[in-house]
């Protein structure tokens, strides 16, 4: 991998900055207000972050927010080191009763929605009081409209990203800034 702050190279593929890390810090810590101001009567709320994605994300933003948080982490995956969604996410949930709490569940970014969906059609069984969804970025171009998000950081063309815990081919999460695929005019094509 070779690195620049306007460009990385990742497995022969080249990605230009899309997010600094500046504006990624601006982002999330909006949405520290904006969580922290919905959320300012619960005693605690339980944050569920998708691994290992929103890792980076989760970080951050606990920190932003003025509210009592508990943190559980579960495993979501339908991209198996490819640029494309298999349509079949697998997961790996614990067993949980929150019934009568609060749930969050974190997200680096919400493509199609298909895992998301699913994810949240499991997390019903711990019978919430609430379950809401807040990713940083979302892609609402090929979004599934039954995706509600009560919190989105930033909404973005439907281009492939990596960088602040976003990998390809487990590549990549490592980067402070956020970048897009590169593609030349007459690559355009192939990737249609």
């Amino acid at each position: 991998m070779i690195a620049s702050e306007t460009s990385v190279r990742i497995n022969g593929h080249e990605f230009t900055q899309l997010l600094s890390s500046t504006k990624i810090r601006r982002i999330v810590q909006r949405m520290g207000r904006e969580i922290s101001e919905h959320y300012k009567d619960v005693k605690t709320l339980h944050i569920v972050v998708v691994l290992s994605g929103a890792a980076v994300f989760a970080m951050d933003l606990i920190r932003e927010l003025s509210v009592p948080c508990r943190l559980h982490f579960i495993r979501a995956s339908s991209y198996s080191g490819t640029m494309n969604s298999n349509g079949q996410p697998e997961f790996d949930i614990p067993e949980m009763d929150m019934q009568g709490e609060h749930v969050l569940v974190l997200e680096d970014l919400i493509d199609t929605g298909t895992t998301i969906i699913e994810l949240t059609k499991r997390l019903k069984t711990w019978r919430a009081a609430s379950l809401r969804i807040a990713a940083l970025l979302a892609k609402p171009e090929v979004m599934s409209t039954d995706v509600s998000l009560a919190f989105c950081g930033l909404t973005i063309p439907p281009v492939f990203v990596v960088g602040y815990g976003m990998d390809f081919g487990e590549m990549g999460r490592e980067l402070p800034h956020i970048y897009q695929l590169h593609i030349a005019m007459n690559e355009e094509k192939q990737w249609e």
